[in-house]
């Protein structure tokens, strides 16, 4: 008990009464107990469930409630049953609780928040202005979950103002948060407009890594195919969070993506790429549709670039996935020349294949398989000579 005070006990309450109260906050120290205000916190969940008219009134009432869990019940209500200004009343509680204003957990207000349409995006546009940076961040966030949901309905459904957008390609995209530039990268992404190219254009030569992250990632829209080149520069990237995404978003605009995967693969001399464009390859299933081209070569078609694919799998010793296709059941054509350009390995792995090729009667590589086997003992026998 602080000195000069009062100490009021009363079945299971203890309050410390400290001489110079008030009685408002002697009042509203009451009302903060959890145990007086369960009643208030009930009535506010059924009062939620009326009509958003009726119940907008209730509701802000109950925002300013001493009790923490009152307030947070209106805040789930307002986020469940959605109220007329719902988002204004959510982005101001959202401001408090970054200034550290309100008990308000800021989780439970951007979960209520996130549950507006997108109809009712126009509500950010005043707070847009706002200096701080973590706010920010959570409003866009906000912004970029709303319009995430409206992708499953209708084309067209996504109806950001005119003002926002501007703000979003002007500022948001400038602002001197990393994080901020990360999640507008996406926003601007569901915007499909010339602009909003020329927007993720220029994010994705960044400077920080997960701005550049965050941009491959939203660029996986067949209507950006026109960021193909820009998005190919970043498989080189110095940082391998960027390279994986940007592989994989090439991979997503399918027949020209994998075309400009291979033909880098080929051409590049970088191995951290070629590493990822090949782990791409296997993952998704592509490297076989590779292989079973090899049985379509001819000089002038897509089985020269499979062979060069193949090739450069094996100057990589990158040959695992070769080698167990090669005992697959493959058609004749594409397993010889699968052998063929195997054959320039020096991995155990195609040894043992090697080895269980010659063993197999009736396999039609056998010959081939022993040939070969016979060549690199005698290759070994005479580099043994000459040490020797």
């Amino acid at each position: 008990m602080e000195p000069n005070g009062i100490r009021v006990i009363e079945g299971e309450f203890q309050l410390d009464i400290t001489a110079g109260e008030t009685c408002r906050s002697i009042r509203r120290r009451i009302l903060r107990l959890r145990l007086l205000a369960v009643s208030r916190t009930v009535a506010v969940g059924r009062l939620g469930r009326l009509s958003p008219e009726f119940s907008s009134v209730f509701m802000r009432e109950a925002l300013q409630d001493p009790s923490p869990n009152v307030c947070r019940a209106a805040v789930a209500a307002i986020g469940r049953n959605p109220i007329p200004e719902g988002v204004r009343v959510l982005l101001e509680e959202l401001r408090k609780a970054v200034r550290g204003e309100t008990e308000l957990p800021i989780r439970s207000i951007k979960t209520a928040l996130v549950r507006y349409p997108a109809s009712d995006l126009c509500h950010f546009t005043a707070f847009t202005d706002e200096p701080n940076s973590r706010f920010q961040f959570l409003a866009i966030d906000s912004v970029r979950e709303i319009c995430w949901k409206a992708l499953g309905t209708p084309a067209g459904a996504i109806e950001v103002p005119q003002n926002l957008r501007a703000w979003f390609m002007e500022k948001a995209v400038r602002n001197s948060s990393a994080d901020v530039r990360a999640r507008s990268a996406v926003v601007v992404s569901y915007f499909r407009n010339p602009r909003a190219k020329e927007t993720l254009r220029a994010l994705l030569c960044d400077e920080n890594e997960f701005v550049r992250l965050h941009t491959v990632r939203a660029c996986a829209d067949p209507y950006y195919a026109d960021l193909i080149g820009d998005i190919l520069q970043r498989i080189t990237d110095r940082k391998w969070r960027v390279r994986e995404a940007a592989v994989r978003t090439l991979a997503s605009f399918h027949q020209p993506g994998w075309q400009q995967l291979q033909t880098l693969l080929v051409d590049t001399s970088d191995r951290y790429a070629c590493e990822q464009i090949i782990d791409e390859l296997q993952r998704s299933g592509t490297a076989l549709e590779i292989v079973s081209e090899l049985s379509e070569f001819s000089p002038s078609d897509k089985g020269q670039q499979a062979i060069d694919v193949c090739s450069k799998m094996v100057r990589l010793g990158m040959v695992s996935f070769l080698t167990d296709l090669l005992n697959d059941n493959q058609t004749l054509r594409a397993r010889t020349r699968l052998f063929e350009v195997l054959s320039k390995s020096e991995a155990p792995q195609f040894v043992w294949v090697l080895q269980r090729i010659a063993r197999t009667e009736n396999d039609p590589l056998r010959a081939k398989a022993e040939l070969l086997l016979r060549q690199r003992q005698g290759n070994a026998a005479n580099a043994a000579g000459e040490l020797a």
